[in-house]
């Protein structure tokens, strides 16, 4: 319970951050996220309003609006960084225990493929140019 509640107050300042400018924050509402086990990074997609949290051997995707689970992408060990590139449909999760990025879809939220990569690495990062 004691790491549920940072989980949410992180939560919630990221989903503040979508459609306010600069200043400062507060607390407006608590949104508890379903699971287990720790949780690294959030991801914002602003435009398809959905916050995606990496939690610990999953992705759980809440709507920045009902913040309201949409869906969980399972099966993602160690999962660290979440990048998106909705210009192809497709986001991308790196899964440091299983020293892998895994593709899935945007819109269905199921894995397509792993990748295979450098152990440990976190962070993921998507610029299109």
């Amino acid at each position: 319970m004691r790491k549920q509640v940072p989980r949410v107050c992180v939560l919630i300042l990221a989903i503040a951050s979508l459609g306010w400018a600069a200043g400062s924050f507060e607390l407006f509402k608590r949104v508890s996220v379903p699971g287990t086990g720790g949780w690294d990074y959030l991801t914002v997609d602003e435009a398809a309003r959905r916050v995606y949290i990496s939690h610990s051997t999953q992705v759980d995707v809440i709507d920045a609006d009902s913040f309201g689970v949409i869906g969980t992408i399972p099966n993602t060990p160690g999962v660290h960084g979440i990048a998106l590139a909705p210009e192809f449909g497709r986001g991308y999760i790196s899964a440091g225990k299983a020293d892998a990025v895994i593709a899935f879809d945007l819109a269905t939220l199921k894995a397509r493929r792993h990748h295979l990569r450098a152990p440990h690495q976190a962070n993921l990062r998507y610029e299109w140019r």
